[in-house]
């Protein structure tokens, strides 16, 4: 279940603007891209004829692509810790969050695939609203995620941080859980707070989670509030807002950190997986 497909327009398109998740002009249209199935996403494969023991998945922000995780630095920083995962940057774009569908179409595409074919520890990378859909990925499928990396996170408006703050934060926030796909985007964000209670309360089975913020993010206060529950370690906030250019230089600090395989390996050309079939492979950049 996804959180933006019933917001007001209004509402969003004045959220998208101030976090500048748009360019001008483009928060007032709205206008969702068309979904795929099976749902597009680019690999970075280690040695691409054996299956390696992780992988790690990417999810964008709004409007960014696949390719906005190569152009900074992103799959270069996780072959750099020597990892042996393979990468996968998905088009989890807006429009699969209308249809409340991100979280089936990564996992029956993506994630499940994967599993079938023996990877035996699976992280998620989400950027803005890529970190909520990371987090619905978790929520809907409980210890199937070892490690979420959020960056930036879309948690809600300020109403539902406001709830969550006057009941006492994490440590006591609890909210009815969703079962309804008709359940509005309010509940369903209550419904993510409520679960990222778990940390707070200890909760076994949890993902490893780690989180990336800048300290002038608009939607820092939410980023704070759910720092306050992870260990110091798990936790990185530098200066700057809501951007790539802030993001690239965290992830290097982040990704030696993660608890992934290491290894030596050679890797493969980026491969466009498209509805239909696969394009032919193109040199990494």
């Amino acid at each position: 279940m996804a959180i933006v497909g019933r917001m007001a327009r209004s509402r969003l398109a004045l959220s998208i603007a101030v976090l500048g998740l748009a360019a001008p002009g483009l928060a007032a249209c709205l206008q969702p891209p068309p979904t795929t199935r099976p749902i597009p996403a680019r690999f970075d494969e280690l040695e691409a004829a054996h299956t390696q023991p992780c992988l790690v998945v990417f999810l964008p922000g709004y409007g960014d692509s696949p390719e906005h995780f190569v152009r900074n630095g992103f799959i270069r920083a996780v072959r750099r810790t020597h990892a042996r995962c393979d990468v996968v940057a998905v088009d989890a774009h807006y429009g699969y969050y209308v249809e409340r569908t991100v979280e089936q179409r990564v996992w029956a595409d993506v994630i499940e695939p994967a599993r079938a074919r023996g990877v035996r520890s699976i992280s998620i990378v989400g950027i803005s609203m890529g970190g909520l859909g990371a987090v619905l990925i978790a929520k809907r499928h409980p210890g199937a995620i070892d490690t979420l990396v959020l960056f930036a996170p879309y948690l809600g408006e300020p109403d539902v941080i406001d709830e969550v703050d006057h009941a006492g934060g994490l440590w006591r926030y609890r909210a009815p859980p969703v079962h309804d796909a008709r359940a509005s985007d309010q509940d369903v964000l209550r419904d993510v707070w409520s679960w990222l209670g778990g940390y707070a309360r200890g909760e076994p089975g949890m993902p490893d989670l780690y989180l990336a913020f800048g300290r002038s993010d608009p939607r820092a206060r939410s980023h704070r509030m759910l720092a306050e529950v992870l260990p110091p370690g798990h936790v990185v906030v530098r200066d700057g807002g809501h951007k790539w250019v802030v993001w690239r230089r965290m992830w290097p600090q982040l990704a030696p950190r993660l608890h992934w395989p290491r290894g030596t390996g050679t890797f493969a050309a980026w491969r466009r997986r498209i509805p239909g079939g696969a394009a032919p492979a193109t040199p990494r950049k």
